[in-house]
């Protein structure tokens, strides 16, 4: 064959691409659609996450976003005081809420901590929970991505940042800034990945139910997974959702 010459059914299939933070996405659709929604933007469009941490899990995708809504188990399992601020409103495949977290023992501590958290949940594999710390004069994100990698397989990403509340007009803060901004990322990674492995011992160790019974406080999950482009439709066939899927953090190493 000339090697100039092309195989008669060769094809070159795109994919939309997006960024966020750093993060890339590629929407991927079975029929070639373009994107029917985007991902919503953070207001720091400059934050970039300092401190990730990965591992895969045994499950699927939409069962860990299903976990974050399932907000009434944090203080059984991880000891966190839960007050439902705005309850989770949906819009097609985004899922907004905002909870008040704090710790829940000691009891001294169970009021004074707490923090206003913003959670935005985007199809099968996005999550952005995002808090200030006004006495600090810090706002804070945290995401977690989950990627199917195999049947039954999820890799799973969680990253954090932390900036100035008041966006400032120069592109970086002041060097004491940035130290501060780091080691508050690192030691929130430290946290959330500590009560991610308690979740791991569940999800690595549960029974599948084909046809899972919703208690009443779970009603906004319904609406969320079963919208039209929504990843909830993962369980007619994972790979026929389209979905936007993380290709990777840009610059950044990812500790296991």
């Amino acid at each position: 064959m000339h090697p100039t010459a092309l195989p008669h059914r060769a094809r070159l299939q795109h994919h939309t691409v997006r960024e966020r933070n750093g993060f890339l996405f590629a929407w991927y659709a079975p029929d070639g659609t373009s994107p029917t929604w985007e991902i919503p933007g953070t207001d720091h469009a400059r934050v970039r996450p300092t401190a990730a941490w990965s591992t895969e899990v045994s499950t699927y995708a939409q069962e860990i976003i299903e976990n974050t809504l399932d907000y009434r188990r944090l203080p059984v399992l991880h000891h966190v005081a839960v007050e439902e601020l705005d309850p989770p409103q949906t819009q097609g495949p985004l899922l907004r809420m905002r909870l008040h977290l704090g710790p829940d023992r000691p009891r001294v501590l169970r009021e004074s901590v707490k923090a206003d958290h913003t959670f935005l949940m985007a199809g099968l594999g996005y999550l952005r929970v995002e808090f200030p710390l006004p006495a600090l004069g810090l706002v804070s994100y945290l995401w977690a991505m989950h990627t199917p990698a195999a049947p039954r397989r999820t890799r799973m990403l969680v990253a954090t940042a932390c900036t100035d509340i008041h966006q400032q007009a120069t592109p970086e803060a002041s060097l004491p800034r940035r130290g501060l901004h780091r080691a508050f990322a690192h030691a929130m990674l430290r946290t959330a990945v500590g009560k991610v492995h308690q979740d791991l011992r569940i999800w690595n160790t549960k029974r599948y139910e084909p046809r899972p019974r919703l208690a009443a406080s779970d009603a906004a999950m319904s609406p969320y997974l079963t919208a039209p482009g929504s990843a909830g439709q993962r369980a007619r066939g994972q790979r026929q959702v389209s979905h936007f899927s993380r290709l990777r953090l840009r610059g950044h190493q990812v500790h296991r």
